[in-house]
């Protein structure tokens, strides 16, 4: 199931960005902690080929990534997944089960969330260790289901994860891990049934960066793997410490515990001995930006002479990065500075912004963007006298103060000790008990998979050359383009619009055409081209070449001559007619996507001709990367759209194409000169119809809440009496929404 490698730092980075970029492999890219996950994983984010999503468990998690969630970017339902469609699930259940078939008619994607799935090439998945089986095979069968490719994992798109299994799990109840036995032989990710049934590469990171102490990485190894001895238990004790007076220390230290309660306690505590003013600093909060998700408080209290630590890098100067710790030097209204040991300057701290990111597929220019729908921005700073374990995770710190006695949970030592740069900043306020260093054994076993880097390298041509062969016979795969001519011919029959018999026989002409492409060239791409692939030594690609230039030439007149030729007709003669906006804005997508086809054709054109020449796949994958296959379209303005005023009655359809543009409810109102309410109950219309995706509004844990206090309330009972109910924590307008989204699952059931 699983190939994995250890190696050489940089060579392990070089050739993890190889397979990330120049093949579809699946990756699970590990390593300990301080070997540099994060800093790979923003590399592959600056890919430019392939269009990506990166997501994560958590908000916070997806935050710092800078992407989603992974409930919110699949609108994943709560509760376990059995991968059984024989499993009974009752109508109505309140059980929180789904199987593949409850799970895919329960889903109300936005039309333009489902081009966002339908384009993407590429899905990061960041800390791993905490995503469960049972929602890995849910995206599975999400993207299966939306991209019509059933036959290959994750519908063809290439997914790679990020993660230390060693560190902390996923959380499942014992009644659902006694549900899901049957199916799944652990919560962890590798024993979903998608990851069974791909060959998933693994690469190992093992180069530590963050501590250089050999016998301190010798101890780390022990805790990671379970096996800590007896002689290393001892130097750890070495340095307990449970009576020290921090105060009296010459250096700042930070309190790692094992719960939230502790850690706040601790940090409220030590900001009252201050005798300094108090400041509170209110965070500026734009746009959508959910409570789970912000990255400090939102209300900061600082003092001068408070310990906090930087929750961000500074990536313009240097000054400070993720993990540094200080004292409050300075505060007033306007600005905080901050007095850092080892620094010879204080460093002035302004406010920073975190982007809480959707991601959108752009009609004019067929490809997924990042779409900023709100903004956090505060002084990135938090109380740093002491902190969760959890919230430590990713984070180096010089010196700590380690509370673990309490550990609860698998990894939790191991997180906790692995912060640290150095023995040397280590205090341990408990004593560590070796029952409380635990690992599961199937992540010991699933760790133990090696395989030599050389061989994986080697391997690499070899999957690149597939990778190749497959955009070559997808540039030749015309389905999508006869499918969308049939499609036009279905809106054009359901649209009242001017001179429709005629516009019905254009498209009716070219349907057959249409139809013969796709046939040609599903016979050149199955027959001729598949068999010059297939010769031994590369025989065939001179040939191919030639074929493949023809076939191009052949193709692209008939899209300009046939189908271009169809919608450049329909827009010049309805281009002035009235009520036609949102017929022609449907002929124009189809233009770009056909636009975008004769790109993917002469992208083919130029992989077939490197083939040919004999250049190793790695030098003719970067050389087609250079190339910009971005074609240049008309707007529906330079056509000869004008813009106008939206027809009478049309106000809460404007509002639902900007809401699918990607502007959010705030932007919508400001351009539409409308209250935020009322551009609320536009979208809760759209809601029951799927065509609003509630998620990109509401946070999946909020609508779990309202959902929940819902169905307990009576059935006399108004939204005066649930806005009650939940002490006035959501607005009407939330409220509302998830009123009709409830509403819309049940009738569906």
């Amino acid at each position: 199931m699983s190939k994995a490698f250890s190696s050489d730092e940089i060579d392990a980075h070089e050739l993890a960005l190889s397979y990330a970029k120049y093949t579809d492999r699946n990756l699970f890219i590990t390593g300990k902690a301080g070997t540099g996950k994060t800093t790979l994983l923003h590399k592959i984010n600056e890919i430019k080929e392939k269009s990506k999503a990166i997501t994560a468990p958590t908000g916070v998690a997806a935050i710092n990534a800078g992407g989603a969630t992974l409930h919110s970017f699949f609108q994943l339902p709560f509760g376990s997944f059995i991968p059984d469609n024989d499993f009974h699930i009752p109508p109505q259940s309140e059980s929180g089960l789904n199987n593949p078939y409850t799970l895919t008619k329960g889903l109300r994607m936005s039309a333009s969330k489902i081009k966002v799935l339908r384009k993407l090439e590429l899905l990061i998945i960041d800390e791993i260790s905490m995503v469960r089986s049972d929602t890995l095979d849910m995206i599975d069968h999400i993207l299966k289901h939306y991209r019509k490719q059933y036959d290959r994992p994750f519908g063809g798109v290439q997914v790679i994860f990020f993660g230390d299994l060693h560190q902390l799990p996923p959380v499942i109840r014992e009644q659902e891990k006694n549900i899901l036995a049957p199916y799944y032989a652990s919560e962890f990710f590798f024993d979903s049934q998608v990851v069974q049934t791909c060959e998933l590469l693994t690469i190992e990171l093992e180069k530590v960066y963050r501590q250089k102490d050999e016998t301190f990485v010798k101890i780390l190894n022990e805790v990671r793997n379970n096996a800590l001895s007896t002689e290393s238990l001892n130097f750890l004790h070495q340095r307990y410490q449970p009576e020290v007076n921090l105060d009296k220390l010459d250096h700042h230290y930070i309190t790692l515990t094992t719960h939230n309660r502790l850690a706040d306690t601790i940090n409220r505590e030590e900001l009252n001995k201050l005798t300094t003013k108090p400041y509170t600093f209110t965070a500026e909060i734009e746009g959508t930006f959910y409570d789970n998700a912000y990255p400090t408080e939102q209300k900061l209290e600082l003092k001068p002479g408070a310990q906090v630590m930087f929750i961000k890098n500074d990536t313009e100067s240097g000054a400070y990065f993720n993990g540094k710790i200080g004292t409050v030097h300075n505060v007033d209204k306007e600005k905080v500075t901050v007095k850092c040991p080892d620094d010879i300057e204080e460093i002035e701290v302004e406010k920073v912004s975190w982007d809480n990111v959707q991601y959108t597929f752009d009609k004019e220019e067929n490809q997924i963007y990042e779409n900023v729908l709100g903004s956090f921005k505060q002084f990135p700073l938090r109380l740093a006298w002491a902190i969760t374990i959890h919230k430590s995770q990713g984070l180096t710190f010089d010196r700590a103060v380690l509370d673990v006695g309490q550990a609860f949970a698998p990894g939790q030592v191991y997180v906790a000790l692995s912060r640290l740069r150095s023995l040397e900043g280590l205090i341990l306020r408990s004593k560590i008990q070796n029952n409380r260093i635990f690992s599961f054994p199937e992540v010991v076993r699933f760790s133990q998979e090696k395989s030599d880097l050389q061989k994986l390298k080697s391997q690499l041509e070899g999957e690149q050359r597939k990778y190749a062969f497959r955009l070559l016979k997808e540039a030749f795969d015309f389905r999508e383009i006869s499918e969308n001519q049939l499609e036009l011919l279905n809106f054009t029959t359901s649209k009242s619009i001017p001179d429709k018999e005629e516009v019905m026989q254009k498209v009716k002409t070219v349907l057959p055409i249409a139809t013969k492409m796709m046939h040609d060239a599903e016979s050149f791409r199955s027959g001729e081209m598949t068999r010059l692939l297939s010769l031994p030594n590369g025989q065939g690609y001179q040939q191919l070449s030639k074929r493949t230039n023809d076939a191009y030439k052949y193709f692209t007149e008939q899209i300009n001559t046939n189908l271009i030729a169809l919608t450049d007709s329909i827009i010049d003669q309805l281009k002035t007619k009235s009520k036609v906006k949102e017929y022609l804005s449907h002929v124009h997508e189809l233009y770009v996507r056909l636009e975008f086809k004769k790109a993917q054709l002469g992208k083919a054109v130029r992989l077939a001709k490197g083939l040919a020449s004999g250049e190793n796949m790695s030098g003719i994958m970067n050389q087609l990367s250079k190339t910009d296959d971005q074609p240049k379209i008309q707007t529906l303005t330079e056509k000869g759209i004008k813009k106008g005023q939206p027809p009478k009655g049309q106000t809460r359809i404007e509002t639902l194409k900007l809401y699918q543009d990607g502007k959010d409810p705030q932007e919508i109102a400001d351009i539409r000169g409308l209250k935020v309410s009322t551009i609320m109950t536009h979208l809760t219309d759209f809601i029951a119809s799927g065509e609003v995706d509630i998620f990109d509004l509401v946070d999946g844990a909020d609508i779990e809440r309202i959902m929940q206090a819902f169905d307990q309330q009576k059935d006399d009972g108004g939204l005066k009496d649930l806005y009650a109910t939940l002490n006035g924590e959501y607005e009407y307008d939330t409220l509302r929404m998830v009123g009709k989204y409830r509403l819309a699952i049940k009738e569906e059931n």
